[in-house]
């Protein structure tokens, strides 16, 4: 048996295990990808989770673009009348750094494929990463000791051996915060590290040019709020404004409008009910989050479900 046998019959296993309902309409079902960054390194840090190397992403792609019908977001969203073999699937990519410029939109041109691009905008055009990259690339470049009080948020971390363990709960910490008192922490954190803001130029986010460039070839934006903070503890006066100001800036820069939006980290810990209707109420066609699933056009949901791609994902078992 050949392994492009092997692979087709892994597929269709996967795909009966999670359509096996009678009832699920396979002309409904659609799926939304969600990447992140890519490198050119064969060895390379991924605390997050979030960087594929680009041969890597191109196996992907190939696979992808065989066994799904991949099409733009707004595609996927109002179209759904013509009855295909394969089932539907749209790429998204959130948090908008330079590398989505500079690598994934000349892969994407070459395969034909149109994807939708959420963006922070307060990390747009400017010349640094998003903040939890910010804190990460401190803790790399010092190993001065270090500890975290917030006696109003009953939170205390003291750096030990285990920098990931630290790292961790100063971002579940601070993706809680509001974004001065985020800015005022980080400014803090690097002066108490005995360091400069700095930072490798590639591991910025993109600029407002850059991003145009992607509209040029086709590619959709939507919005990832401003601050790239949670939304799940936000007041909803807060919330608003992550979300209008992003649309605005985002509408005002491109000339276009922005009809989506991801939330940032995107987990159950992230948004509740109450933010989605926020979300709808500011007049997003619709919200995406990082929950693991497929989606069906029947259910009529606002918020969708994604597969999170990464480096480790078994492309025999996608839904797995």
């Amino acid at each position: 048996m050949t392994n492009q046998i092997k692979e087709f019959i892994k597929l269709n296993i996967s795909m009966i295990k999670h359509f096996k309902n009678s009832f699920i309409d396979r002309n409904s079902i659609f799926i939304i990808f969600l990447y992140h960054r890519l490198t050119d390194k064969k060895h390379y840090d991924d605390y997050f989770g979030t960087k594929i190397n680009i041969k890597l992403f191109i196996k992907q792609l190939e696979f992808l673009n065989d066994k799904f019908n991949i099409v733009s977001f707004s595609e996927l969203n109002n179209n759904f009348n013509t009855k295909e073999n394969k089932i539907k699937a749209a790429l998204t990519f959130d948090d908008g750094y330079l590398d989505n410029y500079l690598e994934v939109l000349p892969i994407l041109n070459r395969f034909k494929i149109k994807a939708t691009f959420f963006l922070p905008t307060n990390f747009i055009g400017k010349n640094y990463p998003i903040w939890d990259a910010q804190i990460y690339s401190a803790l790399k470049q010092s190993k001065k000791d270090l500890v975290i009080q917030d006696l109003k948020n009953n939170f205390y971390a003291k750096r030990s051996k285990d920098d990931m363990l630290f790292l961790k709960n100063i971002i579940n910490y601070c993706k809680y915060l509001e974004y001065p008192e985020l800015k005022e922490f980080i400014n803090k954190f690097y002066k108490d590290l005995g360091l400069f803001f700095s930072f490798n130029k590639n591991d910025r986010c993109m600029n407002w040019n850059e991003v145009r460039e992607l509209r040029k070839h086709g590619m959709e934006i939507g919005s990832h709020g401003k601050s790239h903070l949670s939304f799940k503890n936000m007041s909803k006066k807060q919330a608003m404004k992550e979300l209008l100001d992003s649309k605005e800036q985002i509408e005002s820069e491109l000339n276009i409008k922005c009809n989506y939006f991801s939330f940032p980290f995107g987990s159950y810990n992230d948004f509740d009910d109450q933010k989605i209707e926020i979300v709808k109420s500011s007049n997003y066609t619709r919200c995406l989050l990082n929950i693991h699933g497929y989606n069906d056009l029947k259910d009529n949901n606002y918020a969708l479900k994604r597969i999170i791609m990464h480096k480790n994902k078994n492309l025999s078992f996608i839904l797995s």
